[in-house]
């Protein structure tokens, strides 16, 4: 009947919404939108992440899929055990938190399918999954591919089942190092991608607490963050007005995870105080990207100074940040491990006949 065809409909919706609950409650990731998880799950079993959920479960398709002859409880179990992995690898490795700081949701998918094959890569490439990760983040999706809708099923493709090595040389393919630049400091927007690289770098400096000088925990993250929340929910702005001609600046936003009622700029001046251990002051001060310096000119009320100087050290971290991650210094050569060095048939090289 009509009721029973309507539940039937609604039903693959509400998993998706269940999916994302327990890796929250496992990970505290926050809640990962439905859309990316449903991309998720159809990325276990193909790299055509755009085709329809309803149709997926059918006879017909069963045979052109990667892990044939599942259920339709068995792929959602196992790709939310493969997204799991993918959030994991995220915030122990490659310094995304939680998801309001993702760069770019499509990402996530398309780590969701490698590690659906792959879910215990050797270390090497780990090491470079995490080098292309930063660098498609930088580059976005518009650039090499033109759109993420095309990005997401493109480097889903580039993944294929018993060729772990292979599939992330084939990711590392794009983006090109000329494809990314440095994220726009000018314009800072916690709905841009831009400003949550910028996010994920000044996490990495381990910011502390104005009220117990300890670094904030990724618990602190998630207390700090409601279900639905957005990345405005972990910055604030210190300046409440902004000089002409600095608007939208990152130097004017700092992380503050603080409970109660806000106030960056009261925060900071008080580490000027004395009465404070010089050395403690410095070391929260340095986890935010302020120096004294900068300090001393938002004490005395010239909020240029203070904020082109914290804007050259948010810039050097940022620089440091993505450098030490991103490795385009390096060759992405495979792990030695996965190389066939030797031939059986081969004789030493030290005969004496």
């Amino acid at each position: 009947n009509d009721c029973q065809t309507r539940a039937q409909e609604a039903e693959p919706s509400s998993r998706f919404e269940r999916i994302s609950e327990a890796i929250d409650e496992e990970r505290g990731f926050g809640l990962i939108d439905e859309d990316t998880v449903l991309r998720a799950v159809l990325a276990r079993r193909g790299g055509d992440v755009t085709r329809e959920i309803r149709l997926e479960f059918g006879e017909h398709t069963q045979a052109a899929r990667d892990f044939p002859g599942g259920s339709a409880e068995s792929a959602y179990r196992e790709g939310e055990r493969a997204l799991s992995r993918a959030v994991a690898f995220l915030q122990e490795e490659v310094g995304v938190p939680h998801f309001v700081l993702l760069p770019y949701r499509y990402l996530l998918v398309v780590l969701a399918r490698f590690f659906a094959h792959y879910p215990e890569p050797s270390p090497g490439n780990r090491a470079l999954l995490r080098r292309w990760f930063w660098r498609a983040a930088l580059a976005g999706p518009v650039t090499p591919f033109g759109s993420w809708t095309f990005a997401m099923r493109t480097l889903a493709t580039r993944i294929s089942a018993d060729d772990e090595t292979g599939s992330i040389q084939r990711l590392l393919e794009l983006p090109r190092v000329q494809d990314f630049a440095l994220p726009k400091l000018t314009q800072f927007r916690t709905s841009n991608a831009d400003s949550r690289i910028v996010l994920c770098a000044l996490w990495s400096l381990g910011p502390r607490s104005f009220t117990t000088r300890e670094p904030y925990t990724r618990q602190n993250l998630v207390d700090a963050i409601p279900p639905g929340g957005t990345t405005a929910e972990v910055v604030e702005r210190i300046l409440r007005v902004e000089p002409e001609g600095h608007h939208s600046w990152a130097a004017n936003r700092i992380v503050s995870l603080e409970e109660g009622q806000r106030n960056a700029a009261a925060n900071l001046l008080q580490l000027a105080d004395s009465l404070f251990d010089r050395q403690e002051a410095r070391a929260v001060l340095a986890s935010h990207a302020v120096s004294e310096e900068q300090l001393s000119a938002l004490a005395r009320g010239d909020a240029v100074g203070f904020l082109k100087g914290r804007q050259r050290l948010i810039e050097q971290a940022v620089r440091d940040f993505l450098s030490r991650i991103t490795e385009t210094q390096f060759e992405d050569t495979p792990p030695l491990d996965s190389l066939n060095l030797d031939d059986p048939d081969e004789e030493r090289d030290d005969s004496v006949a």
